[in-house]
Parts: structure tokens; C-alpha cells; sequence
């Protein structure tokens, strides 16, 4: 079993810029699997390519949902296994592997770095079971006590989707931003979306206008979001989410405050540039 197993940074900003600002991203229709005596970082950098006698280099495997399983509970895995040649020759110890998109060279997708190094001898033929990559995107079922975001139980099973099974998630191109009394949890529809005289939710295309490209494996909002204000109060704002409707449709991010924001008749609060800070995390 491989322990941990993360994304790259190269994926990471593909999943996020995906969803937040619509930039295209194509799921690579096969991916390579190598197998590594130093496993590379999350930059694509510093890995060791396995050299046993009988290797030959990555293995194919179609992204497809027959080879991966339909994300559950935020986890990822594979429905088939991946085995690479017999070793032929002496014994070498094998830190993990990783799954990039193209046979030769390429991006680096993801990374299995085994708990302890595992020793291929002569006459062995490595592998990942069926199962062995199991990679969970986490977020928060209650909100963050210090405030922050959190994607929600769709996002994560739709961007996990996308990149292993090529599941295609089509992102909205309409964002909408809605105010909450009570905080949600990442269940669409949880919580109690503010309800005063005027309330609606806050519309913005979702494009590279309005949402800053990943850096640092970082997501922002690159413009003010500011709602209609409020026709009566005053009304306690706890928390702010991301959807894909107007009304009702499919939570996206939740944003918890540290401090409670009391509405006020006639007042408003906006979200300026750059406050969402949300990246998927490999912790």
C-alpha cells in the first residue's frame, strides 16, 4: 500500500483553474504509470527512475472508468492493477511511483510514495494493486474554526473525476455568490442562506477576469464581489459559498468568517479581490 499519495503542482493548478475561471483542461485520455528508487516531488522535480534489469519504462493504463472507480467520499482509486516487467537481475529498492500523462517526458499527475521502500529481487514483478492508489481531496464538514474556504463534496468529486476516469466536469459559467445566517457545511444546501427583504444572489462570469490564475498552487478572486444591499436587518452574515445557480444547484466553495457580520437596512458587504484564498491541499 502506498502512503501518502499526492497531487502535483502541475494538477493542481489545472483542477482549480478548471473550475474557477473556466480554463479549459482536457483529461489525458491514457496515463503512464513509472516506477521510482526516489520518488519526485510535487514540482516534477528530484525523482530516480527505477533501472532493475527488465525495465521498460511506464505503462500504460486508459483513463477511464473502467480503471477507476467513481469518487466516493472524496477518495479516488483504481479498479485495476498496474504491473510493470520482471526483474531480472539484482535486487533495488523502490521508494513509489508516479502517474504522468504521456509515455515519455510529459507532466507529472500524481505520486505513491511507499511508507517504507519496498525490495523488487530478481524473479519479482512489481505492481499497484487494485485499490493501492487511494488519494482523498479533504475538506471541512463543520466550517474552520480560524475562518478559511473548503470545496464542497460536488467540487471534489467532480475535479477527481475529471483528471482519473475523464469523467468531463463542464464548469459553470456563471458563478453566484450567497450569503449565510447559518453556517453550511460542504453539502449543497446545507446551512441557512440569508433571507431579507432584496436578497439574491450575487452573479459573476466565471472567467479568467474574475478569477486570477493558480500561483503557488493558490487560488484568489481577482475582482470586488459586491451584493445588493440589504432591505432589511439587521441580519447576522456568518459565511459566504460559491454556486453554480441562482437558486438552489450545486454548492462549490464555502467561505467562513472569523467575525460575524451584522447587515444592516440599506448596508452591504463585499468580498474584495484576492480574500478567497483556497488551494487543494496534499496534506
Amino acid at each position: 500500500m502506498s502512503s501518502p499519495i499526492y497531487l502535483s503542482n502541475y494538477s493542481i493548478a489545472k483542477l482549480q483553474d478548471l473550475a474557477f475561471g473556466a480554463t479549459a483542461f482536457t483529461p489525458p485520455v491514457t496515463l503512464y504509470w513509472e516506477r521510482f528508487t526516489t520518488v519526485p516531488l510535487a514540482d516534477g522535480t528530484g525523482g530516480v527512475v527505477a533501472t532493475y534489469t527488465g525495465y521498460a519504462g511506464r505503462v500504460a493504463f486508459t483513463n477511464n472508468t473502467t480503471n477507476w472507480a467513481n469518487s466516493s467520499s472524496q477518495e479516488k482509486h483504481n479498479l485495476k492493477s498496474i504491473t510493470w516487467p520482471t526483474n531480472t537481475g539484482g535486487s533495488e529498492v523502490h521508494a513509489g511511483w508516479g502517474i504522468y500523462d504521456a509515455s515519455t517526458s510529459g507532466n507529472l499527475i500524481a505520486v505513491g510514495k511507499y511508507s517504507t521502500g519496498i525490495t523488487i529481487a530478481g524473479g519479482q514483478e512489481p505492481f499497484v494493486a487494485a485499490g493501492d492508489f487511494s488519494y482523498t481531496l479533504k475538506n471541512s464538514l463543520t466550517t474552520p474554526a480560524n475562518g478559511g474556504c473548503f470545496p464542497s463534496n460536488f467540487l471534489i468529486a467532480a475535479l477527481l473525476d475529471h483528471l482519473f476516469g475523464a469523467t468531463a466536469y463542464t464548469p459553470a459559467a456563471t458563478h453566484y455568490l450567497a450569503r449565510y445566517t447559518a453556517s453550511p457545511t460542504a453539502v449543497s444546501g446545507s446551512g441557512t442562506e440569508a433571507a431579507y427583504t432584496a436578497y439574491a444572489r450575487k452573479s459573476f462570469t466565471n472567467n479568467t477576469t474574475s478569477w486570477a490564475n493558480s500561483t503557488s498552487q493558490t487560488k484568489k478572486n481577482a475582482i470586488d464581489l459586491i451584493p445588493t444591499a440589504a432591505g432589511s436587518g439587521p441580519t447576522s452574515i456568518t459565511d459566504w459559498a460559491i454556486y453554480d445557480a441562482l437558486t438552489t444547484g450545486n454548492e462549490l466553495l464555502v467561505m467562513h468568517s472569523i467575525n460575524t457580520l451584522i447587515l444592516l437596512s440599506g448596508g452591504t458587504d463585499d468580498v474584495p479581490a484576492n480574500t478567497l484564498n483556497w488551494k487543494i491541499s496534499n496534506s
